[in-house]
């Protein structure tokens, strides 16, 4: 869904909410996938707010930033996360 609402821009520069309240774990295939992804996209992110409520998504967007240009914060308020991707 990303590659096609991306394709035909010449310099996206994209902010995200991911909001990971529901997610009960990440398998090790998916986290594969979205490592593939983030290389993939990684100039075209400014920020990323990763709202969570659980310790490991806590220390997947610490983990994250070390693969991605962009700033990544961690969130347990959707609003604060709001907040800040319109800074």
């Amino acid at each position: 869904m990303i590659d096609s609402a991306l394709e035909g821009i010449t310099e996206p520069k994209v902010n995200v909410l991911f909001d990971g309240t529901e997610l009960e774990g990440w398998e090790v295939r998916a986290a594969w996938d979205d490592f593939k992804f983030g290389l993939k996209h990684d100039n075209e992110f400014s920020k990323i707010a990763f709202v969570g409520n659980k310790k490991w998504q806590e220390l997947a967007a610490k983990v994250g930033r070390w693969f991605m240009t962009g700033e990544i914060k961690y969130f347990e308020e959707i609003s604060d996360a709001l907040d800040w991707l319109d800074e």
